[in-house]
């Protein structure tokens, strides 16, 4: 049985949120542990800003992101 620990694409389970700081990016949610490009774009989201009432605005779509899976990745290697 492996988990994230185990996996060899992510050692460390807080290295998406390092490559993500290296990276500048702030103001997201991120669940799970993705490994990979579609998993990741099915597990981020980046905060833009709050309606009226001060709940979260979230954008899912890949082009609000600030940033690239390929880029993320690179960061997450230099760790």
């Amino acid at each position: 049985m492996t988990n994230a620990y185990d996996n060899k694409e992510n050692k460390n389970p807080y290295r998406i949120a390092e490559g993500l700081k290296a990276l500048g990016i702030e103001g997201y949610n991120v669940y799970g542990e993705p490994t990979n490009e579609e998993e990741f774009n099915k597990s981020f989201e980046k905060i833009m800003g709050t309606d009226k009432d001060l709940n979260a605005i979230l954008s899912s779509d890949p082009k609000d992101f600030g940033f690239t899976w390929a880029k993320l990745k690179a960061e997450m290697e230099k760790l």
